[in-house]
């Protein structure tokens, strides 16, 4: 018994692709400028934090605004709406980010494989039962969102950080330079 038909598959991949377009710039590296860096403070993951977290919403939005474009670019103008329910993505990856870079840093690596292992399980549980029930594509997209929010709510609970009402651009400006260089290195290979 097939629960999604390739109708169906056809079209979550269309938003898998357009999101997949998108998400290329939604990662600055700022979060692998902190772990390659000797040393951080709180400036440094406050205002990773904070820029990683506008530029998620921002990319979210951004993904929103340009789904119905997109849908009709693929052919599929009814399409418009999971493509910007899957934006939705961008700012639960952006909040995780820090957390994510300073588990890395820790060398948390058991934190961070079981938090991957049990979000992919927890997509799988929401997307098996949106299938059951009929929901088509749907069952696709919210697996994408399901273990996304798992994984992000896991990377909270492991990580022992949190962001404070700190911005500082000296601290931008440094961290920014080395995530910007390794940004163009993955787009120019997400282009190739």
């Amino acid at each position: 018994v097939h629960l999604l038909t390739p109708a169906e598959f056809g079209v979550a991949a269309m938003a898998l692709v357009y999101a997949g377009i998108l998400g290329v710039f939604g990662d600055l590296s700022l979060g692998d400028a902190l772990v390659q860096r000797q040393r951080i403070d709180e400036a440094d993951r406050s205002t990773v934090f904070w820029t990683t977290a506008g530029l998620g919403l921002a990319l979210m939005l951004a993904g929103v605004a340009l789904a119905g474009p997109a849908a009709r670019f693929f052919g599929h103008p009814g399409a418009s709406r999971l493509f910007a329910v899957l934006s939705i993505g961008f700012l639960l990856n952006a909040l995780g980010s820090t957390q994510a870079a300073l588990l890395t840093r820790k060398m948390a690596f058991k934190s961070l494989q079981l938090r991957e292992i049990l979000a992919t399980l927890a997509g799988g549980c929401v997307a098996l039962s949106v299938a059951l029930s009929g929901g088509g594509a749907w069952a696709i997209i919210t697996q994408a969102l399901g273990a996304g929010v798992v994984s992000l709510g896991l990377l909270w609970w492991a990580s022992d950080w949190r962001p404070r009402r700190i911005f500082s651009k000296a601290s931008l400006t440094e961290i920014g330079a080395y995530g910007l260089k390794l940004f163009g290195s993955r787009v120019l290979s997400a282009v190739s």
